[in-house]
């Protein structure tokens, strides 16, 4: 059954992709992507950021994945995309994971 069938959950179902957030993992330290201050200042890297937000495919994280060891000089790269989750039932707050690359 999905959330749609039923009448019983209505437009605001799920959680829209602007609520998602991207984390990168460059050398066992695990940051939000948009807090990555030497690769913000970079056009591409925010845009595939966005990119990997809203359509976190595989093709797009190993894309962002690519961008981030060239500009970084790193050779190994994980991005995951995660989206807020609330049990209604538990009454509790948390995350799930869309989707991972990594290299």
């Amino acid at each position: 059954m999905s959330n749609w069938k039923l009448g019983g959950y209505g437009m605001y179902s799920t959680y829209h992709p602007t609520s998602y957030s991207v984390w990168i993992e460059i050398d066992q330290e695990r940051l939000e992507a948009k807090e990555i201050d030497y690769l913000n200042s970079n056009n591409g890297y925010n845009q595939l950021v966005n990119v990997c937000t809203y359509y976190p495919s595989n093709s797009n994280l190993r894309k962002l994945s690519a961008l981030i060891q060239n500009k970084a000089g790193k050779s190994k790269v994980a991005v995951e995309v995660w989206r807020p989750n609330f049990n209604s039932i538990t009454k509790e707050y948390g995350r799930i994971m869309v989707n991972s690359y990594e290299d």
